[in-house]
């Protein structure tokens, strides 16, 4: 017999031939139901339905590729970004690093002690708390 599906708009149509699907096949209850379900996939699985799903396949990978040259550029971009700020980092400590000794070497030229160099030096850092961090040097309080 044919195996039925039901369609609201026209009702009931014919959708393949298949044995043991109709109701009176004389088989039983729990075979004919896996046999119009059988019929159902079948009539639902044509090659025009499979087509369309590689087709939506297709579209899918190639949506996916799109997003992961995006987001593999998006990663390199940061990458570069980040190298940049941390040569700038490095560029500004090294300065202020350069800037300290050169106060340093000041106070020594003016023939002040090391223990007279160090309270000075004391003074600045906690004068330039931003700069004294920046150049990795602990002020007291922080």
């Amino acid at each position: 017999g044919d195996a039925l599906i039901h369609r609201e708009v026209v009702g009931y149509l014919p959708i393949c031939r298949i044995e043991g699907a109709h109701p009176e096949s004389g088989f039983d209850e729990d075979f004919q139901m896996e046999q119009q379900a059988n019929a159902e996939f079948i009539a639902a699985a044509s090659p025009a339905t499979v087509l369309a799903l590689l087709d939506e396949l297709e579209k899918m990978q190639a949506q996916s590729s799109k997003w992961c040259e995006a987001f593999h550029k998006a990663v390199s971009v940061g990458a570069r970004y980040e190298e940049r700020i941390a040569e700038l980092e490095a560029r500004e400590q090294k300065n202020l690093a350069e800037e300290r000794q050169r106060v340093i070497d000041g106070l020594c030229t003016i023939g002040e002690t090391a223990w007279e160099i160090e309270e000075y030096m004391k003074e600045w850092d906690a004068k330039h708390p931003h700069e004294a961090a920046t150049a990795g040097i602990g002020v007291k309080g922080e």
